[in-house]
């Protein structure tokens, strides 16, 4: 009887047991203690005293102790992770050297494994991330992506190890390069753009060939500025249409240097031996006529049309190099007629 009792009393502690135990574990020296832990695999979750962490594969999470919510798929995953908690690793060594890193999220063989004690990272592709220590917050995508950052609050997307990835992204700084680092800009384009539409402060600045315009309405005097087609203007009453110009602007311009190239020929045609200068009779005829030099615009025609800069100067050294032309005749006639008074002077003396 004493006996019997016995056996009974430690069936009924065995059931207790059993009622308690919500491990599940297959595999030579895989987890069971804890609770609610899933280990498959030789060793997987061999030490693992944890809740709610699942281990798949050998060698997955074995030397895991303490955290909770660890879910480490694939042999060696995690393999020496200890105490970080609520980790994602799937695939062969992902986290493989992860000890206290806390939610992490790496998926491809060996993405993550240099990590130890890193957070917050998102590795998703082959040896993504793969020499990453320390640094947190990062999110690296496709084959090999940040394989070489070591840093934190990076962002890469590529499909090789390259240093300056089809994106990258700078959390801490709000920066981000496209085929290209940010280099200190919001956007950093290594390469051209085509688009659509280009918008500042939600109005567009150019798109598709029609017309747009940006407006800076910050200031006393706000600036306008209009995008045509190619044209541009520039002012705070323009209209939308630049006309014939390139760019048209309302208002003054400041420059330090302006170069000025023209198709016509520079009018040093002037000096040539068979250039017809006009006599200074017929200049003189000319302005009692028109008001004006020849061939130079009139009041009235600059005040209609305006006036070519280019233009301008060079029908401006036109008239100094015909004036140039008047004084050297000058010159010529003064002399003749001094060389006669000094002959006429010795006549007069004799």
């Amino acid at each position: 009887m004493k006996k019997t009792l016995t056996i009974l009393a430690l069936l009924f502690f065995q059931i207790v047991l059993s009622w308690g135990q919500t491990n599940t574990s297959t595999g030579t020296n895989a987890g069971n203690s804890g609770n609610g832990n899933s280990s498959f695999g030789n060793n997987a979750g061999d030490v693992v005293t944890g809740s709610d962490n699942s281990f798949f594969g050998r060698n997955s999470g074995a030397l895991t102790t303490s955290p909770n919510f660890n879910s480490f798929y694939g042999a060696f995953s995690g393999q020496v992770h200890t105490i970080g908690e609520s980790n994602t690793f799937i695939g062969y060594a992902s986290g493989g050297s992860t000890t206290s890193g806390a939610q992490n999220t790496f998926l491809g063989r060996t993405s993550g494994f240099g990590n130890t004690t890193g957070a917050g990272n998102v590795y998703v592709g082959y040896v993504s991330g793969r020499l990453n220590q320390t640094g947190s917050f990062n999110v690296f995508i496709g084959h090999s992506a940040g394989f070489n950052e070591l840093g934190s609050n990076k962002l890469y997307i590529d499909n090789s190890n390259t240093s300056t990835p089809l994106i990258y992204g700078d959390f801490s700084a709000n920066q981000v390069g496209i085929n290209a680092l940010p280099a200190g800009y919001t956007l950093n384009v290594g390469g051209p753009i085509n688009a659509t539409g280009v918008f500042v402060n939600g109005v567009a600045v150019g798109g598709g060939g029609g017309s747009s315009q940006w407006s800076n309405n910050t200031g006393a005097t706000p600036t306008t500025i209009y995008y045509n087609g190619g044209n541009v203007g520039i002012g705070n009453f323009i209209t939308a249409t630049t006309g014939t110009f390139k760019l048209a602007v309302d208002g003054k311009i400041g420059a330090r240097e302006v170069q000025v190239t023209l198709a016509d020929p520079w009018p040093d045609y002037v000096f040539e031996s068979s250039y017809k200068l006009m006599t200074l009779k017929e200049v003189g005829d000319f302005i009692k006529a028109n008001r004006h030099l020849p061939g130079i615009p009139s009041a009235k025609d600059v005040a209609d049309k305006g006036h070519n800069l280019g233009e301008m100067n060079a029908l401006l050294l036109k008239k100094v190099e015909e004036l140039t032309l008047y004084l050297i005749e000058m010159k010529e006639e003064i002399e003749t007629l001094k060389s006669e008074n000094s002959r006429l002077s010795e006549i007069v003396k004799k």
